[in-house]
């Protein structure tokens, strides 16, 4: 049937073609068709639809996105925003721990494509997991130190004690420079970037005030 609808397809076409010169419409001359005709054209036109929907599909997926080809490159590491603990190494269960980054945008060049790209990676939110199973800390604008830091909401106490590894998240938009419009173009995805830090331990301790140089002179 479908070599049949190819015959009636390409004598349509070949109408069309003529049609300036007094050939029917495409109408008149599908009116001509039996209903067995009419459904082997069908079914070849359905047939030539296919591929070009399939062509305009693989089209529109050729076309990389910048974050796509940046995940793909084996070079390129996601910036990090440099995180900080404080206090840093020792916590006592009583206290907070304090989150901090040095950095919330970052702009560098980078060969993607074989052309040379500027970035600009702009921080939209940070997560710190503070490794005890407590709740993670989630916020937009850059955590910032002690005492600036109580201000805010990036920070807590440890929820028990022990060892625990802190792990920070930091979501960035992706922003590249477009030389032939002068622009900066915002790309739709964002890029995560992941650092720890070295083992906090948590537990209780006492401070003990010594003055070494009192007890060697006997004041």
């Amino acid at each position: 049937m479908a070599g049949r609808g190819y015959d009636y397809l390409d004598r349509i076409s070949a109408g069309l073609k003529r049609n300036r010169f007094g050939v029917p419409s495409v109408s008149a001359q599908l009116s001509t068709l039996s209903a067995s005709e009419r459904a082997a054209y069908d079914d070849c036109l359905k047939g030539y639809e296919k591929p070009l929907k399939a062509n305009k599909a693989n089209k529109a997926k050729a076309i990389p996105s910048v974050v796509a080809m940046l995940k793909e490159s084996k070079e390129f590491v996601v910036p990090k925003a440099g995180m900080r603990i404080q206090p840093e190494g020792r916590h006592i269960p009583s206290k907070p721990a304090i989150i901090s980054t040095d950095k919330d945008r970052q702009e560098f060049d980078f060969v993607l494509g074989g052309q040379n790209v500027h970035l600009r990676f702009v921080a939209q939110r940070y997560e710190a997991d503070l490794g005890d199973g407590g709740p993670v800390l989630s916020q937009a604008g850059k955590p910032v130190p002690y005492p600036e830091a109580l201000k805010g909401s990036f920070y807590r106490n440890f929820v028990k004690e022990g060892s625990f590894v802190v792990t920070l998240r930091t979501y960035w938009q992706v922003e590249w420079f477009n030389p032939a419009t002068g622009q900066w173009v915002v790309e739709a995805e964002l890029m995560v970037s992941e650092e720890k830090s070295q083992p906090q331990l948590v537990k209780p301790y006492n401070y003990v005030l010594t003055d070494d140089a009192e007890q060697e002179h006997g004041r």
